[in-house]
């Protein structure tokens, strides 16, 4: 901790004494401004100065101890917006709702608590201290401590491991992308993931914007130019996880490949509209070969050239799919907005591009061709060479 009460009851906060030059004596009694036992200042040539309950004290305001990354984050976000201009407090507990959060923020008529989480927690405990701060009014804003390791690249996308605790930190933007910010202290740089777009479950290509944290005002001012996928490295990654599925999932077991096997089709040889990469899909855990085949099997397929396509009735059929546990979303306690609705109209909208349907009205699609089925993998790669030329002229 940062702050605590000395014995008259006034708030001590240590990045304010360190700035001033203050010197506090660490015998002197101090106190948890939230349960009231009693901590000790700790201080030396090595530790960065922070308040500790002592062993075994219970204390609901505090989950986890903190590393010393994690305070000089914490010191250096502080900082940083109290130099901004801004009203920031550190620590500051919340009675109504039992949350500290690292800082609490104002700005115009807008209160933000931030958190800057460095070791993984449940992600049940961010989605219910999340819940907790926007019933009070406050929005959280949750910033991922530490670098992300690029795994490898391609083109001008990055490529990254995001597991769930990862992906429970990104937020839409105002350009409709899925973000992830975080902040490393060795280095005092701001990162920004941009345009995620997940290849496998875990497996994500993204594009990284750095910056010093002196450059940027709150809320973050990050601009992205727009990136092209490389369709033919997707259409390649998308074969691999078909065959990765077929040898190690259990096929009676596993939703998808039953179905496909149901339909009396092949994993292999499904039309390559089948699994194309759209905006918001990050959204979704499962990977879209998935959901993009059901919508086909449910609804394309029984629809003749000239029928009509309801976006309002293909997301009744995914909603279906999610109780029937066939198709998985992520947990995303900062997108508090589902998304499903405009995900599907991305791929709408991109199957209109590629000719297979008319948009008539909004939310409304007509069938203008069917998919071609392949029947072997030369017709299956004609097929992707046809749809990569089209979608690279988009």
């Amino acid at each position: 901790m940062l702050t605590a009460l000395n014995e008259t009851g006034e708030l001590v906060n240590l990045i304010f004494a360190q700035e001033k030059g203050t010197s506090i004596n660490k015998d002197q009694p101090f106190f948890c401004p939230h349960c009231k036992a009693k901590v000790v200042l700790k201080k030396g040539n090595v530790k960065i100065p922070h308040f500790s309950h002592l062993p075994f004290a219970i204390c609901g305001s505090t989950s986890e101890p903190e590393s010393a990354f994690h305070l000089q984050g914490k010191i250096d976000l502080f900082k940083w917006l109290h130099y901004k201009g801004l009203t920031v407090e550190v620590e500051k507990y919340l009675p109504k709702i039992q949350q500290r959060p690292d800082l609490l923020v104002w700005k115009k008529r807008k209160i933000y608590a931030i958190e800057y989480q460095c070791s993984s927690i449940p992600l049940d405990n961010m989605i219910k201290r999340s819940r907790c701060y926007t019933s009070v009014g406050i929005e959280p804003f949750w910033i991922f401590g530490g670098t992300l390791d690029i795994k490898g690249n391609h083109h001008l996308m990055n490529i990254y491991q995001l597991n769930d605790f990862h992906w429970a930190f990104t937020q839409f933007h105002r350009d409709d992308q899925i973000h992830l910010f975080s902040y490393d202290p060795n280095t005092k740089n701001f990162s920004l993931l941009s345009h995620l777009t997940p290849v496998t479950i875990t497996k994500v290509l993204a594009s990284q914007t750095t910056l010093p944290l002196s450059k940027l005002d709150f809320p973050f001012n990050f601009s992205t130019s727009s990136i092209n996928i490389d369709y033919r490295f997707w259409l390649n990654e998308k074969r691999k996880w078909v065959q990765k599925k077929m040898i190690y999932a259990k096929n009676l077991k596993d939703p998808f490949l039953n179905a496909i096997y149901y339909n009396n089709h092949s994993p292999l040889l499904l039309p390559p509209q089948i699994g194309i990469p759209v905006n918001f899909m990050g959204i979704c855990k499962s990977h879209p070969i998935e959901w993009q085949y059901y919508l086909w099997s449910d609804a394309f397929i029984h629809t003749k050239k000239g029928g009509m396509i309801i976006l309002s009735n293909l997301e009744r059929t995914f909603h279906k799919r999610i109780q029937r546990k066939h198709i998985k979303m992520r947990q995303l306690p900062l997108i508090r907005h589902d998304f499903i609705k405009q995900m599907i109209y991305q791929y709408l909208k991109k199957l209109t591009y590629l000719g297979y349907l008319n948009e008539i009205q909004k939310g409304q699609f007509q069938m203008n061709k069917s998919f071609s089925i392949p029947n072997n993998i030369e017709d299956m790669i004609k097929l992707e060479e046809e749809m990569e030329k089209k979608l690279y002229s988009e």
